[in-house]
């Protein structure tokens, strides 16, 4: 489990996160929804261990987390960013394989092999595995992106997964697929699995849990039925509760 105990982050006098406290449970999906600016990927990269925070404490398995080496980290959390820029002429086969690099005495084996094709097939993406990354659409390099992050804890069990808006470049039937299979693993491989997302329908269908950020501060915290309520909605987004009934959970 991770839990995450009075963190704030500010930068200078600009505070973008205030106590902030939730945990990630083995087998739960949590979506974190809010405005643009609220703090979300921040909230993303303290939780993973790629900033510290100004004040507060993350602990994973009770541990906290500064505590752990980069390498001890990488074989239990996969991360996907909003970005992930590929600049060298690799293929897509090959950006996959990337992700077994925590795993890698010397070099690949016939098993980070399998990985890797069982992956691509998952993500119906084995077809684009020989072509050059760079000449893939938007929406097939974030799918490539989302299988090297798989690659990276595809044989472990209880590990942890970091979406940063993964649907974002795709359509509604790859949405469909990236967000049911997130759901599988935490189902079947007891992955405690944390997504950004602005669709609250997503939300609403798969999550265990729901964190609202708004102004870095948390604006509604728990189940489906608890957060999706009109007021909320409104309050979060800034929008009218006419408009904001329609996407309450009914």
């Amino acid at each position: 489990m991770i839990q995450v105990q009075n963190i704030s982050y500010h930068v200078g006098k600009k505070h973008i996160l205030s106590q902030i406290n939730l945990s990630l449970k083995q087998g739960e999906l949590l979506s974190i929804l809010g405005p643009n600016g609220a703090g979300k990927s921040t909230l993303l990269k303290i939780m993973t261990g790629a900033i510290p925070p100004v004040e507060g404490t993350v602990l994973l398995h009770r541990q906290k987390l500064q505590d752990y080496s980069i390498l001890e980290l990488s074989k239990k959390r996969a991360v996907l960013s909003q970005s992930s820029p590929i600049t060298f002429p690799f293929c897509a086969r090959e950006i996959v394989m990337m992700g077994r690099s925590p795993h890698l005495a010397d070099r690949e084996s016939h098993h980070d092999f399998q990985i890797v094709d069982e992956i691509l097939s998952r993500l119906d993406a084995h077809h684009l595995a020989d072509r050059l990354f760079s000449t893939l659409s938007g929406g097939e390099q974030q799918r490539i992106q989302f299988a090297r992050v798989l690659a990276q804890i595809w044989d472990q069990k209880n590990a942890y997964l970091f979406l940063d808006e993964p649907t974002s470049a795709l359509d509604l039937k790859q949405q469909l697929n990236i967000v049911e299979l997130a759901k599988e693993l935490a189902q079947e491989r007891n992955y405690a699995i944390c997504m950004i997302v602005h669709d609250l329908n997503l939300a609403r269908h798969y999550s265990d849990h729901i964190l609202f950020l708004k102004e870095g501060r948390v604006a509604a915290y728990g189940t489906p039925q608890d957060v999706l309520q009109t007021q909320a909605i409104a309050k979060t987004f800034d929008i009218p509760e006419t408009y904001a009934k329609k996407f309450a959970h009914s």
